[in-house]
């Protein structure tokens, strides 16, 4: 007998946390709601948690609220006050709440360990949402900030990708064939060298061509070419 009367008083409190918490939780959209009319995140959304209220919210199913003021503050802040006025059965009331406010964001995330220097592709992170007030400044926000990048550090499983963790592919890596030009007295000569450094467009890199072996350094023109003058004595 007293095992039946502790079940049933184990779904009674059940059954009341359950109806508070959809309560709150409508309450709680409808700040969501609010807050992402008024104050719009890229890529992102608010979420808020319940904290107070001036006076409970009774046990009756809450079916409507409306934000009607945000109280002392011109923008979100980690705690907010708001009146709201919810509907409870067919009464609406005005209640002042406070709650903790969230900003999520989604931002890319690594999906393996990603070596030094490597090339970052497209399999190799995903976005995910993140609390935003726990992200770095730099935190990339865009697949469009990953085109053409590479890993300047090696970095870790399901790390959050930054600025400062990455890097432009250089236009000419080290050890890469290119066409190297000669030119000067009024002609051209082309021969096949292999970069022994990297470099961009307009940066000197040190060159050895495949014929001789000879090492010369030589200005970058292109993605796969580089370029020497030869200077009249």
């Amino acid at each position: 007998m007293r095992g039946i009367k502790i079940l049933l008083i184990l779904i009674i409190l059940s059954s009341i946390s359950s109806t508070v918490f959809s309560e709150s939780r409508l309450v709680e959209q409808c700040v969501e709601a609010w807050l992402s009319e008024n104050f719009s995140v890229q890529n992102g959304r608010w979420s808020v948690t319940l904290l107070s209220s001036n006076k409970p919210l009774k046990m009756s199913k809450v079916t409507f609220c409306k934000v009607v003021a945000l109280v002392g503050l011109k923008k979100p802040k980690k705690i907010m006050v708001f009146k709201v006025v919810p509907k409870m059965g067919n009464t609406l009331v005005y209640r002042k709440i406070t709650v903790r406010v969230f900003k999520y964001v989604k931002v890319p995330i690594t999906n393996k360990v990603i070596r030094n220097r490597v090339t970052i592709d497209g399999k190799d992170w995903r976005f995910e949402e993140r609390d935003a007030d726990l992200l770095s400044k730099d935190v990339i926000k865009n697949s469009e900030e990953l085109r053409n990048k590479r890993s300047k550090k090696i970095l870790s499983i399901n790390e959050v990708l930054t600025r400062h963790a990455i890097e432009k592919i250089p236009d000419i890596t080290q050890g890469k064939e290119i066409t190297l030009r000669v030119v000067g007295y009024g002609i051209i000569l082309s021969t096949d060298a292999v970069s022994m450094e990297e470099g961009n467009i307009s940066e000197w890199i040190k060159l050895k061509q495949q014929y001789n072996g000879q090492v010369v350094k030589a200005r970058i023109i292109g993605p796969s070419e580089a370029q020497i003058h030869l200077a009249r004595r």
